[in-house]
């Protein structure tokens, strides 16, 4: 199916253009457009394209694309792009899948605003600005997450509070 839509997808595309796997089910397509409104109207053609069913082996198999469009600005990197297309496809996933959206102004301080919280939640961590009240009840259903996860718990000086789920570092915490 990932081979058939890859096919689908290069069938929209112009030959100099690039089309390549990102991982999972997710593509990238590199194409030069004249405007936002060419972008939008590409967009479209990749996702109806998708939304017709597939057959292999005599089944057929339907799918939804939700497509994120990004475009170049002069202080645009590869990387850049690529980090606000995939915001894009997680904004057209949130507005109901199988639909497409457009990297603008609002998704860039959405991403800011999301960025600078992810990074005083780890500061705080790190420096063990975080206070939890626990619950008995949340307690026990925790815990028994914890016995389901972890046959032995890591020790403060594994380091390991940093990437353990908030539940678990919660556990330990307390």
């Amino acid at each position: 199916l990932l081979g058939a839509a890859a096919a689908r997808i290069r069938s929209c595309t112009p030959s100099i253009e690039l089309v390549a796997r990102l991982g999972g089910d997710e593509f990238a397509v590199i194409r030069a457009v004249s405007d936002a409104i060419e972008a939008q109207s590409f967009a479209e053609v990749l996702r109806a394209s998708l939304e017709r069913p597939f057959v292999i082996e005599g089944c057929e198999y339907y799918v939804s694309a939700s497509v994120g469009v990004a475009i170049s600005e002069a202080a645009s990197t590869p990387q850049s792009l690529l980090s606000e297309a995939d915001a894009a496809m997680y904004a057209a996933k949130d507005a109901g899948r199988n639909g497409f959206a457009v990297f603008d102004h609002d998704l860039r301080q959405q991403m800011t605003e999301w960025s600078a919280i992810q990074r005083d939640l780890h500061r705080a961590i790190e420096h063990h600005e975080v206070v939890l009240d626990l619950q008995p009840i949340e307690v026990c259903r925790a815990a028994e997450r914890v016995r389901q996860r972890l046959r032995n718990p890591p020790t403060a000086e594994d380091g390991a509070q940093a990437s353990m789920p908030s539940d678990i570092w919660g556990l330990y915490s307390a």
